[in-house]
């Protein structure tokens, strides 16, 4: 316990690197001309059109999520496959949820994989929870015996995403939907359709 008694806050010297660095990395390109909300515009790393979601604080924009910008179509639609929405819930902590399109507004055959990105001038903590919803044909009983199986099942994936400042992290290929309505080139419905992804963003005061 005596280095706790001898130490003194006082007699620490703090040069504020890392506010320096914060304060440079908001002015970087990346972070400019992108408001706060949900838009439909150019991601700043990619140069494509894609969904961006600019995060504020005070009226300044210190992150970036492009959700589309690096995304493979099969037969790409008029209508975009997933809808977002940003709630900012307390001055620290920040929610982006997507959902995918109604059904009923997508063509019988669809496919797309989506690789969201972002950017920030402040170290991050994301927390993460996927729903996937897909259909499950010819699948053998693991009890043995000739039982297939045939109907629909919800998969649910959690974790956490650090995201240092000033780097591009890659969320991975959360957004897919394959999609294929019986018709008379496929005899039978399929699907496999991320329903909702929940973003908890949480500024990091350290890191």
């Amino acid at each position: 316990m005596a280095i706790f008694n001898r130490f003194s806050f006082s007699s620490v010297p703090f040069i504020g690197l890392g506010n320096a660095n914060r304060i440079k990395l908001l002015q970087h390109p990346y972070l400019q001309n992108i408001e706060e909300g949900v838009h439909k515009t150019i991601t700043p790393w990619t140069g494509t059109t894609s969904t961006v979601v600019g995060i504020t604080s005070n009226g300044v924009t210190f992150a970036v999520l492009s959700l589309d910008g690096n995304v493979d179509y099969v037969n790409k639609p008029k209508v975009d496959p997933f809808n977002c929405v940003l709630t900012p819930s307390r001055n620290q902590h920040y929610d982006v949820d997507i959902y995918s399109t109604d059904d009923y507004h997508l063509p019988k055959e669809y496919a797309v994989e989506a690789f969201p990105k972002i950017f920030s001038a402040i170290p991050l903590d994301i927390t993460y929870s996927i729903l996937i919803d897909k259909q499950i044909t010819n699948v053998p009983n693991t009890g043995g015996g000739g039982l297939m199986m045939e109907g629909n099942s919800s998969r649910l994936m959690n974790g956490q995403i650090f995201v240092p400042a000033g780097e591009i992290v890659d969320l991975g290929p959360i957004l897919k939907m394959i999609r294929r309505k019986e018709s008379a080139t496929y005899p039978k419905d399929n699907h496999l359709i991320t329903r909702h992804v929940h973003l908890g963003i949480r500024k990091r005061l350290y890191g």
